[in-house]
């Protein structure tokens, strides 16, 4: 033969009811036929691509152990980054949880405030009606009557209140 090829494709006649050595009967081509078919590949071609096979291997192996301005490996750097990802995600999730908290105690002071506003507001209405609407004499009286009193206590609750 002039010209050999680099790779060839082994066909059988797999006929599971015959004598398998007494009636064996083996081909090639240099196309694959049948899905059972068996690739030999050329020696010399095989020798080329174990060689180019090794080479790659070094190549990847050079990639993955070069040095970079930190000292570390690229695959140190992937690691590093993995790990940077991941913390990443916990912060980005413990943020959300955050906001999420700042968020209900945002409301819960908005209708704490709501609430003091309205206690303010009855406040100022019985400070108004302790004043106008029953005369007192306390300023004759020793002790103070109950309504200054409460009158007292209301003007000090709104003074400190603002």
């Amino acid at each position: 033969m002039n010209e050999v090829p680099e790779r060839i494709w082994l066909q059988s006649d797999d006929d599971p009811e015959s004598d398998w050595f007494a009636e064996l009967i083996v081909t090639w081509c240099q196309d694959k036929i049948n899905d059972e078919d068996v690739e030999y590949i050329l020696a010399t071609k095989y020798a080329e691509m174990e060689a180019e096979n090794e080479r790659l291997r070094k190549k990847l192996h050079d990639i993955l152990l070069v040095d970079t301005t930190d000292g570390m490996t690229a695959s140190e750097w992937v690691d590093r980054t993995a790990k940077a990802e991941s913390q990443l995600s916990q912060l980005r999730a413990a943020t959300a949880d955050a906001n999420v908290g700042f968020m209900i105690q945002n409301k819960a002071l908005k209708k704490a405030n709501e609430q003091v506003a309205q206690l303010r507001k009855a406040l100022e209405e019985c400070q108004f009606l302790l004043r106008n609407y029953e005369s007192c004499e306390c300023d004759i009286m020793e002790p103070p009557c109950p309504k200054c009193i409460v009158l007292k206590e209301v003007d000090d609750a709104l003074k400190g209140e603002r």
